[in-house]
């Protein structure tokens, strides 16, 4: 690569800040030169650090200030090259090309898909099916930041499917959760920035519970998790995150401290490997932030303020899922639509999504409904959003967790999809049907086999003046995990 495309790949990172993840996943490999090679790297650093596109006076006091750290001495000469190269590629950039861009990101992503396999083929010997699905997942993480970049989707002209092979048959894979049920579900098995998901159910009916073992599932595979809470409180979740770690009760917590220590640090040693990507299990054990907002009177923009923020003084700490509880008791930026409910609530929600992009983060959160429409065996989606569908439809998919007093008194219950933009459509059977064991005096769920459970379910309400003597817990079987 010549001298010119390389000065002009720096010139794009420098003045293009929307293209900061694929400046995150590039090398400094990618550069021949070696002042090049060293300014990239410094760019790299800062905004890991602060979070924010340096200035040129920020850049240069920044290459000072490592420089003074070095124990070896830097020749005077390489160090003048090093301000003027720094000064010259922040003089005025003419816009590039889309050809000029694609060509940019095309190489950016050879270089390091090429490091990436050179690094893994000193483990292929060792590894396990389980290391080839976490490469995996990271490498469609490197493809989605050159998507969401522009690069796959430059191409114009009509969507002939002529001019769409190669294109069309690409799978794409989301992040998985801990609920096979909901996976199996889903055309992506998991989820991806930029979407939104909601858990529907009746008030006070362990809603924010089931997000948070999901959450949970995410930092053991060390993902970061930001929480925006609006109702509970950041000690109180801080609690149950812990009650879901032991499997214990409440006031248990205290005395099994040194065990979460080490249940933590057991999932930090398992999750840890040099060959992952940081964001996604690269740095062992995920981690869980909870910012408390207040209810009814903040808005998105002061969660985006936070968040910005908390990543700008712990730069290790990169969110990919944001859960809020809950997104109905936020309100909207615009004023004008403050006193209207449904439109206060498309903002809000929409709000959601244009941060999910900004961030790379996809999102849940709980939406409560009218209890009587999910405390049925037959779920009544029309009653159970009421005039409000925009709750639902405004997200990516929507879901529904249905208990009927039975339920509750096994600690059972059942989520069915109520609206999904991709995936399986529900239709009562146990494909479509996610049964739970919900224990929420200690925060344990686990997945219960559909066939056996909606069997039980089925014979409990064949003859109602019986049913109250059915015990849903004699058909229990746990799903296979």
């Amino acid at each position: 690569m010549d001298l010119q495309f390389q000065e002009l790949i720096l010139k794009y990172f420098i003045h293009y800040h929307d293209d900061s993840d694929l400046l995150r996943l590039s090398d400094s490999a990618i550069f021949e030169n070696p002042i090049f090679s060293t300014i990239h790297e410094l760019l790299v650093k800062y905004r890991r650090k602060y979070g924010q596109q340096p200035t040129k006076a920020e850049m240069l006091q920044y290459l000072q200030r490592i420089l003074s750290k070095q124990r070896q001495v830097i020749a005077q000469d390489t160090i003048s090259e090093l301000t003027i190269t720094i000064k010259t590629l922040y003089m005025p950039f003419e816009k590039p090309s889309n050809f000029v861009k694609d060509t940019i990101k095309e190489y950016v992503l050879k270089v390091a898909f090429k490091k990436r396999y050179i690094e893994r083929a000193k483990q292929l010997n060792e590894a396990s099916d389980e290391d080839f699905t976490k490469w995996f997942l990271a490498d469609q993480e490197l493809m989605s930041a050159v998507n969401d970049s522009g690069y796959m989707h430059s191409r114009t002209g009509p969507m002939l499917a002529s001019n769409d092979v190669g294109y069309s048959s690409k799978v794409v894979t989301g992040y998985e959760t801990n609920i096979q049920g909901l996976n199996a579900q889903l055309n992506k098995r998991g989820y991806l920035s930029p979407e939104l998901v909601g858990l529907c159910g009746a008030p006070k009916d362990f809603k924010t519970g089931i997000l948070l073992h999901i959450c949970v599932g995410y930092i053991k595979r060390g993902i970061d998790v930001f929480i925006a809470d609006a109702e509970n409180g950041e000690g109180e979740l801080r609690d149950r995150i812990k009650q879901m770690l032991l499997g214990c009760y409440f006031h248990q917590i205290g005395a099994n401290s040194a065990l979460l220590s080490k249940i933590y640090e057991s999932i930090r040693q398992f999750n840890s490997s040099p060959y992952l990507n940081h964001s996604q299990t690269g740095k062992g054990a995920g981690d869980i932030v909870v910012r408390m907002f207040e209810g009814r009177k903040s808005t998105l923009a002061d969660v985006d303020a936070e968040l910005a923020l908390t990543m700008k003084t712990h730069p290790e700490f990169a969110p990919k899922v944001i859960l809020y509880d809950y997104l109905q008791l936020f309100e909207s930026v615009n004023p004008k639509n403050r006193g209207n409910f449904i439109e206060k609530n498309k903002d809000v929600y929409h709000h959601a999504i244009a941060l999910n992009r900004k961030y790379g983060t996809f999102a849940f959160t709980p939406i409560p409904v009218a209890k009587e429409a999910v405390e049925a065996k037959v779920v009544n989606i029309k009653s159970a959003f009421a005039n409000d569908f925009s709750q639902a439809f405004n997200c990516h998919s929507s879901w529904i967790l249905c208990r009927t007093a039975e339920e509750k008194r096994d600690k059972t219950g059942r989520i069915v999809s109520a609206f999904q933009r991709s995936g399986k459509a529900y239709d009562t059977t146990a494909a479509t049907t996610i049964c739970l064991n919900i224990d929420a005096d200690r925060h344990i769920i686990k997945e219960l086999e559909p066939d056996a459970y909606l069997e039980s379910f089925d014979a409990m309400y064949a003859n109602d003046s019986k049913k109250h003597k059915y015990d849903l817990n004699s058909k229990k079987k746990l799903r296979d995990e």
